[in-house]
């Protein structure tokens, strides 16, 4: 036994190899200021039990010992092996990291899709105004070419008062814009024919494309029956938007539709459950 009180397991197990229990007296005094009590006690000492380790317990073990030896220095030398066999020694990795990643990764998924929803909506607002803002013009059109203006004279004509409108009001229509943007091209030089051209390519819309052929047809064969195949073109625009309107409506009414059953179900849900209920009770 050392000065702390602790047994010396080896020593024990060296005079009691069969673990029968050694005897031991022990003798204690007791002082109370001039009293003295002697006081004995027999005791039968047993070695311990000796703890099996896991090899994870005896690594951090030899990490334990290999740190108190070399307390002194400015760093600390790993275990190289353990029981013959070696240790690889790696850095402990951050196991946040991952999960901010994957959170990073699909942030960026639902920006970019947001961003592609945001554009195709856009295109559709535009595809949609445009074809509203179609009867509108190619009618406009039929009525000025038929009093006796040219094509190049009636384009000018419509930019500039929406150029003027524009002004005023601030609000933009992105067929006019078109409208405006090719004028503008024709002021600068470029041949009017190719000016119709890319103005069919800019929409992209079948009813424009028509009218940019339309206009192009007239520069190549002449002003003869010009006047009768826009008013054609400005009566199917005419049809095509009683259409048009017909099908928004019909969207609208679908829309609506669901909301209007969602409240259905709420209210016989209030009317039925409890109707249910006092009927159990």
């Amino acid at each position: 036994m050392d000065s702390l009180g602790r047994l010396d397991q080896e020593k024990i197990r060296e005079e009691d190899p069969e673990n029968q229990g050694i005897g031991m007296n022990i003798t204690g005094v007791l002082h109370y200021e001039d009293k003295v009590y002697p006081c004995e006690m027999d005791l039968v000492i047993f070695a311990g039990q000796e703890k099996t380790l896991s090899t994870k317990e005896r690594v951090l073990e030899l990490v334990r010992l290999q740190d108190s030896a070399t307390r002194q220095k400015a760093y600390l030398t790993l275990p190289p092996s353990l029981d013959g066999r070696k240790i690889a020694w790696t850095e402990e990795k951050d196991s946040k990291v991952i999960p901010i990643l994957m959170l990073g990764m699909a942030i960026s998924i639902l920006l970019v899709g947001r961003e592609i929803q945001k554009e195709n909506n856009q295109k559709k607002t535009r595809k949609e105004q445009m074809m509203l803002d179609y009867p509108e013009i190619i009618t406009e059109f039929t009525m000025l070419t038929g009093a006796g203006m040219t094509a190049k004279n009636v384009w000018k004509r419509i930019a500039e008062d929406y150029g003027i409108t524009r002004g005023k009001t601030g609000r933009k229509r992105e067929a006019y814009e078109e409208i405006w943007k090719t004028w503008q091209e024709m002021k600068s030089g470029i041949p009017e024919m190719e000016c119709y051209e890319r103005f069919a390519r800019r929409c992209d819309l079948i009813p424009y494309m028509k009218m940019g052929a339309l206009l192009s047809q007239n520069l190549k064969k002449g002003a003869k029956g010009i006047s009768e195949m826009l008013r054609m073109e400005a009566v199917q625009a005419l049809e095509d938007r009683k259409s048009r309107a017909r099908q928004l409506g019909e969207e609208a009414g679908t829309r609506l539709l669901i909301p209007m059953l969602l409240m259905l179900i709420i209210v016989i849900t209030i009317v039925v459950v409890p109707a249910f209920l006092s009927i159990q009770m």
